[in-house]
């Protein structure tokens, strides 16, 4: 009885070992849904803005858009960095950038590695170079002072009505 007791509960800890590897191993799909065509850009939603091609560090190239504010704030905040989330692409936040830009910011949003037209496979070490990218580009080669900048992720609280 024992023999029997102790060679179900190897078997059971087995089983759980296995399906712990196969989802460390499936990590990635389970976390990332890249979709790699763009249905939209912001000038089929009625928005001034400008292609962006940027560089990671390890020499992966992604794409973004810096969207401009109808009527830019007047006070800091002024840009908005919005990191879309973990589906789809930057041309399904249309509504998202129509709100942030009525609110009078300019925003810069981009494609991680793997999204839309940005080159790579998805990763959360890939996924922390491209915000670093993003952010070197709107602070040093966009001249945007840190002060001026404030960070989005995901998709933005619904609206009441």
């Amino acid at each position: 009885m024992l023999a029997k007791l102790t060679s179900l509960l190897f078997m059971a800890l087995l089983g759980l070992l296995l399906f712990g590897l196969l989802l460390w191993w499936l990590q990635p799909r389970l976390i990332f849904f890249p979709d790699d065509r763009l249905q939209a850009t912001p000038t089929d939603w009625g928005l001034d803005h400008e292609e962006v091609a940027l560089l990671t560090e390890d020499a992966v190239a992604l794409h973004g858009w810096l969207v401009s504010a109808p009527r830019p704030r007047a006070t800091p905040p002024r840009t908005l960095l919005f990191f879309h989330g973990n589906a789809g692409n930057v041309s399904h936040r249309g509504d998202s950038l129509r709100i942030f830009t009525d609110l009078g910011l300019e925003v810069f949003i981009i494609d991680y590695r793997g999204y839309g037209r940005s080159q790579g496979s998805s990763s959360e070490p890939g996924l922390y170079r491209d915000a670093t990218a993003a952010w070197n580009w709107l602070t040093q080669v966009h001249g945007i002072p840190p002060e001026e900048i404030v960070i989005k992720t995901g998709k933005p609280p619904a609206l009441p009505g």
